[in-house]
């Protein structure tokens, strides 16, 4: 019977061999980790923001000073940003995408970008911190984004993945949709307007709030020129001008419908806000401050100036509809000019709404054989108008369509024929000379030039009246 011999050193070496090459193969994968982090440290600034490689295989981006693409201007202040896992191989250098900028601002920005000079899968996009691209990566050297949120600085950056799914370092980051308000856009923390530029910025975040913190012009390019300014809408949020003014809104769509500051406002709260000096020639649905207000209100406002259309027109708007759509302790002094049906003093047509302590200067133009016509409101259809008047010297006409009530001048300047209107907190009549005036906004800080009568009427002034008569 054969023997079995087992020789005992034969076992021993066994797991003696398997053991040092564990330890030779740890020891190899630490020295090339050791490699791979002095490679790192060894690029240079050019190569790759300030970084460091993180044991957890991950890259961390220092608080670094970044210049934005947009304005030149320095920011130092950048969050810490953690990108996602990667790998980065010893004694392998990978070059860092270069040449990032930025155009565009709110609903949507493009990143442009230099070519990369090695064969790669494609790119990746971070916004503040978090890859956009998830689902593919990105081929060409430009990709567009539309950020959740329009009015926060976002910045971004990109990174190379190249085969084996090796990820660049990323590159230098640049700010997009840096619009600079403060606030936070909510009732209690309104965004704050203080630019031109700003205002229009309202049309990206249509159901934020705002409040204006200074007086605007719109008198100067790009506002005033061609057609001039934009309509901003469909508004949901709400708008305090604070008592400031906006001067010199130019609209100039003769051939266009829903003209105004804002063109469709909806459950919205307009207020305390004057505009000056507007010029607005639209086709319907055409008001200074709106085209049409639905659900909403308009309250301690004013406008100044001269608005021309054609159905629909009203000085603070041409249309209100549903209920609770309301004009309350506002006057116009524009000339209103219409060629077509349903336009007044304040309002063109109203529908289940209502007119409140308000009233009308302002001169109205028109076909004398129009019967659609009002001082204060041009067609009213389950709406009331209560305690507002105009002045049938200054507007030319004797009868409103929708109610109120035509006073002579001197009647107008008198704060006896306001009953009811609240003269402590909202309004003022005269100035502090004693000079007669017609009733101004106590937002105002004082009377202005277009609320002194410019004459007082002789009793034989020709004004407009159902019989073509005199008054």
């Amino acid at each position: 019977m054969r023997k079995t011999i087992i020789c005992t050193d034969n076992v021993l070496r066994i797991p003696l061999i398997l053991l040092t090459l564990f330890f030779c193969s740890c020891f190899s994968q630490s020295a090339q980790y050791s490699t791979a982090r002095e490679d790192v440290s060894q690029l240079s600034n050019d190569e790759s923001p300030k970084s460091e490689l993180i044991t957890d295989n991950e890259h961390k981006l220092d608080n670094g000073v970044f210049e934005t693409e947009d304005n030149g201007e320095v920011r130092d202040e950048f969050p810490d940003i953690f990108l996602p896992r990667r790998r980065v191989f010893a004694g392998k250098e990978i070059p860092t995408p270069k040449g990032l900028s930025i155009k565009g601002q709110g609903k949507g920005v493009e990143l442009i970008w230099d070519e990369y000079p090695l064969q790669i899968e494609g790119f990746r996009v971070y916004r503040d911190g978090n890859l956009v691209n998830k689902d593919s990566l990105i081929t060409e050297n430009r990709f567009k984004d539309k950020p959740p949120a329009y009015f926060l600085e976002h910045y971004y950056y990109i990174t190379a993945v190249l085969p084996e799914r090796i990820e660049s370092f990323p590159s230098d980051a640049v700010l997009g949709t840096a619009f600079k308000f403060s606030g936070r856009g909510t009732e209690s923390e309104p965004f704050i307007i203080k630019t031109a530029e700003q205002l229009s910025n309202i049309s990206y975040s249509l159901d934020s709030h705002y409040r204006l913190e200074s007086d605007i012009d719109l008198g100067v390019p790009p506002w005033n020129e061609n057609e001039g300014w934009n309509p901003i809408g469909t508004f949901r949020g709400s708008f305090d001008g604070n008592g400031h003014k906006i001067t010199n809104l130019t609209i100039n769509r003769p051939d266009s419908n829903h003209q105004g500051l804002f063109s469709t406002v909806r459950h919205v709260e307009i207020k305390n806000l004057g505009l000056l000096d507007v010029n607005i020639n639209a086709n319907d649905f055409v008001g200074a401050f709106a085209s049409r207000i639905i659900r909403s209100a308009i309250k301690n406002c004013y406008v100044t100036g001269r608005i021309v259309g054609g159905n629909r027109v009203g000085g603070i708007a041409g249309k209100s509809l549903s209920s609770y759509g309301a004009i309350i302790n506002c006057y116009n002094a524009a000339s209103i000019e219409a060629s077509g049906e349903f336009f007044g003093g304040l309002m063109g047509r109203a529908r289940y709404s209502g007119i409140i302590n308000s009233y009308s200067i302002g001169e109205l133009i028109f076909d004398r054989s129009n019967e659609a016509a009002g001082a204060l409101v041009g067609c009213r259809s389950n709406s009331r108008v209560t305690n507002s008047f105009w002045d049938i010297f200054a507007a030319r006409v004797t009868d409103s369509n929708g109610d109120g009530k035509g006073l002579k001048t001197a009647c107008m300047l008198d704060k006896e024929t306001f009953t009811d209107w609240d003269f402590d907190e909202v309004w003022a009549i005269g100035d502090e000379n004693g000079e007669k005036t017609y009733p101004w906004l106590r937002i105002q800080k004082k009377a202005s030039d277009f609320n002194y009568p410019g004459y007082l009427p002789a009793d034989e002034l020709y004004v407009y009246t159902k019989n073509n008569g005199h008054i």
